[in-house]
């Protein structure tokens, strides 16, 4: 099994190194292309299950250093972000209720548990302080930062265009591992990352490059290739790269990553991405969100076909069945647990586990991301975080048909998908990154700042076709507005002004 106790000196050294790489990337580049490279690439390459444990602090991992990194680096030379973006936006309330569950779950969670001769620990004073600061870098800095970078088409096209490219890289890595075994990690940073018996499937290997899991490297190449779908649906390009050919090839790398759930994923929305409309895009996104919205009280009132969904399975591939339905009874018997504390909890140090009343043998062995959050964290704690991709997502279905062009429509529809499969996907799965609560933040600040873009455009062609007015001391109306290759005449759009190519 994996043991950060093997991790060497060189996976510490680089987790150290990043805070001023973090500085020194965002003092030579823009906010938002430098905290994407930044954030993609500490997802993608920093070791996983390593962390700085220093004291009265919480452990640092490579989603927190690299946020952290981000923060101080945008602070320290592009202040603006933070003065525009402000605080006090209404879902800026699940920010403060992350660090507030967190408080009221250590509060309560002092006692120690015992099942026969075990004995499961209180949570210490000090967790207080040490839990609350890891959720709020982990779960409220990325949302409040997505909030606050990503605010018009321009930033809409770099997060699109840093998803693809790093889709695209990724597969370098994967055809490695695919052809020698997943070693990348290991031969780095001196471990393996999960339980290499885990990777054998379907006569070959799961890849994992630098990721926590083979199912962390599939779920994020289903966020690329949602993104290469729009792009190629658009005809838009990212340089020299013809984005038609990427986009299969990303499909073809997503199936070999071997993931049964995201192998779905991918088949299903592929052709919705290519053949709906934006607006039944962004309905299925929606109906999407009310299904992570409703599934606490779906398990609890044991409404929720699992068992239906395990037949079909079983249908399929009966191994996958298997692995899905331990998955759903280790569920069961943990909302046993969380039903007895509902509110704030059980917390950490295992105190969320099923445990044998007799032997004090653990029952589970937590994997959805969902349960584990519901039963540490309780209702509070659940919904602060999943309002986060829940809240946009249902915002921006009702406030798409407020934009009027159709390219910046289908890539919100598209972006209000990616962000809600990860929401959907930590139901059966793990969490893995911080960086879908980021794109969550950001869809937040798109659904309100992309229908006020498009009704100032509005505005301003009503008044070029109307002509200067009577009133005194109006503003000139500039008679040769640049056209657009779109429509031949009119402004155009920032996509085309940056340079990203469409073809015709």
């Amino acid at each position: 099994m994996f043991s950060v106790h093997s991790a060497n000196w060189f996976s510490y050294i680089i987790l150290v190194l990043y805070l001023p790489i973090c500085i020194y990337v965002l003092r030579s580049y823009s906010a938002v292309r430098g905290t994407l490279f930044l954030m993609f690439f500490a997802t993608m390459f920093l070791p996983s299950r390593v962390a700085i444990d220093l004291p009265l602090l919480p452990k640092l991992g490579k989603e927190s250093i690299a946020f952290l990194g981000i923060a101080i680096g945008l602070y320290s030379f592009h202040p603006k972000v933070f003065r525009r973006a402000g605080f006090g936006k209404p879902l800026d309330i699940l920010i403060i209720l992350i660090g507030v569950g967190a408080v009221l779950t250590a509060l309560t969670n002092t006692d120690a548990i015992r099942f026969g001769t075990h004995v499961v620990p209180g949570m210490p004073p000090l967790e207080m302080f040490t839990g609350t600061l890891s959720q709020l870098i982990y779960y409220s800095l990325p949302f409040y930062l997505g909030r606050a970078l990503i605010r018009t088409e321009e930033d809409l096209n770099d997060v699109f265009r840093a998803l693809i490219i790093a889709g695209l890289v990724y597969t370098l890595f994967l055809t490695i591992e695919l052809r020698l075994s997943p070693q990348l990690h290991r031969t780095l940073y001196g471990f393996h990352q999960n339980i290499f018996s885990t990777l054998n499937r379907w006569g070959g290997y799961r890849p994992m490059a630098f990721m926590e899991s083979g199912i962390a490297v599939a779920v994020f190449m289903v966020n690329t290739l949602m993104a290469a779908l729009a792009y190629a649906r658009l005809g838009l390009s990212v340089g020299f790269i013809p984005i038609r050919l990427g986009a299969p090839w990303l499909f073809v790398y997503l199936i070999l990553c071997k993931s049964v759930a995201s192998i779905v994923w991918g088949l299903i929305f592929t052709p919705l991405m290519l053949l709906l409309r934006p607006r039944a895009i962004a309905l299925v996104a929606a109906l999407l969100a009310m299904l992570v919205l409703t599934y606490p009280g779906l398990r609890i009132t044991n409404l929720f076909p699992w068992q239906g969904i395990v037949e079909v399975a079983a249908s399929w591939d009966p191994d996958r069945a298997r692995s899905l339905n331990y998955r759903f009874e280790n569920d069961e018997n943990m909302l046993v647990r969380a039903r007895e504390r509902p509110f704030f909890g059980w917390g950490g140090y295992r105190r969320n586990w099923a445990y044998d009343e007799t032997t004090g043998e653990h029952l589970t062995v937590p994997d959805g991301a969902w349960i584990i959050r519901f039963s540490s964290f309780g209702v509070l704690g659940f919904y602060s975080l999943y309002l986060m991709y829940i809240a946009p997502v249902l915002l921006g279905w009702r406030r798409l048909g407020q934009i009027r062009d159709k390219h910046v429509q289908t890539m919100m529809a598209s972006l209000m998908l990616i962000v809600i499969i990860r929401a959907v996907d930590q139901l059966p799965n793990g969490l893995y990154s911080s960086y879908p609560v980021f794109l969550g933040g950001a869809l937040y600040t798109l659904t309100t700042s992309l229908p006020a873009e498009a009704r100032r455009r509005k505005r301003a062609q009503q008044s070029a076709r109307r002509g200067p007015g009577p009133a005194r001391n109006q503003p000139p109306i500039d008679p040769d507005p640049v056209p657009s290759p779109r429509s031949g005449t009119g402004p155009a759009s920032t996509a085309e002004l940056l340079g990203v190519r469409r073809r015709d």
